[in-house]
């Protein structure tokens, strides 16, 4: 769009992303990268599973929300929530969502939002990675199904006696009575 020397102002009002013609023009022409501005947060999310030619699986379905300095990131087939903070360790090796509780609860609510806001395909798990024989809607057998464990952005770790949100109302009763499961009312 900046390459076609369109107006910012005929762009819808909710376009997600950044010019990448200043930052291309400077590698371009040998002087140090631009910086691509952006407004907001950038989220990922691939609920699929990738095959490699060998058909091993080598990518598992996940969501990833990145704001400012830190990183949340949504394994939905080992059921990990990851924090990371950028800045202070760009590696990903530490997962510092016990160090920054605040932090980790509002982000894990943003990406899980924006998930629903978009209507975005959620995963189905693969039961054979379970050790299960068959497809299910419930890897874990806890009775809470999958797509709702994992449109709540709980993962399957989550058990039906779990109370995240600290409501004194079980995942169990939030989901029986329509309920959200990590905020409280």
């Amino acid at each position: 769009w900046d390459w076609a020397d369109g107006a910012p102002a005929q762009l819808p009002t909710d376009i997600d992303g950044g010019s990448l013609a200043p930052t291309i023009t400077a590698i371009s022409t040998g002087s140090d990268p631009v910086e691509v501005e952006r407004p907001g947060e950038v989220v990922a999310h691939s609920p699929h599973y990738i095959l490699t030619p060998d058909l091993m699986k080598n990518q598992r379905p996940a969501s990833v929300l990145h704001s400012g300095p830190w990183k949340l990131t949504a394994w939905y087939e080992t059921g990990e929530l990851l924090l990371f903070n950028l800045t202070d360790e760009i590696s990903e090796s530490t997962d510092v969502a016990t160090q920054y509780p605040v932090e980790y609860a509002q982000l894990r609510v943003r990406l899980r939002d924006y998930l629903k806001s978009v209507d975005a395909q959620m995963p189905t798990l693969d039961s054979q990675s379970f050790g299960l024989p068959a497809e299910t809607n419930d890897v874990d057998q806890d009775g809470l199904p999958d797509v709702w464990e994992l449109r709540e952005l709980l993962t399957w770790k989550s058990g039906p006696d779990d109370d995240p949100d600290g409501d004194n109302r079980s995942n169990l009763v939030e989901f029986q009575q329509g309920t959200d499961p990590i905020v409280a009312d």
